[in-house]
């Protein structure tokens, strides 16, 4: 929270412990307790990823954490949505990425078509499922 700032009210629904973090009685205020052994209080939002971190100077890896990050699951960057960010595919060997690029190929690359191969049941998985290979999905 000291980077993300406080969850939404329906992410905070979500949770089942929310009870241990969040005070009901105050509108879902969060609950602040010293987090270390000099009692220090960390608040929500008064920090930024790039000073938690330490890194100011690459913002494609800042972006690609934030979008892990996200509090909510559907906005959240998916494995696949990953697998194709820029600062990934920047750090990828050459051999390597002409394989990357091999297993992706055909696809424009849109968030809804991935998003709709990351949320597809992949063949064997579970044992009696009968949908297509993620390889088929994605082309």
């Amino acid at each position: 929270m000291q980077m993300k700032n406080v969850p939404s009210k329906d992410i905070i629904d979500l949770a089942t412990r929310k009870s241990l973090f969040f005070d009901a009685k105050q509108d879902n205020a969060p609950i602040l307790v010293p987090t270390n052994h000099k009692k220090k209080i960390r608040k929500p939002a008064t920090r930024t990823l790039a000073q938690i971190i330490n890194c100011y100077d690459d913002d494609l890896f800042l972006d690609f954490l934030e979008q892990c990050l996200d509090w909510s699951p559907i906005k959240r960057i998916t494995p696949l949505e990953a697998l194709q960010h820029e600062w990934i595919l920047q750090g990828l060997p050459e051999k390597v990425l002409v394989h990357h690029n091999d297993m992706f190929k055909g696809t424009d690359r849109s968030r809804d078509k991935i998003w709709d191969a990351t949320h597809t049941e992949i063949q064997g998985f579970p044992a009696d499922a009968t949908s297509k290979p993620i390889a088929e999905i994605v082309r």
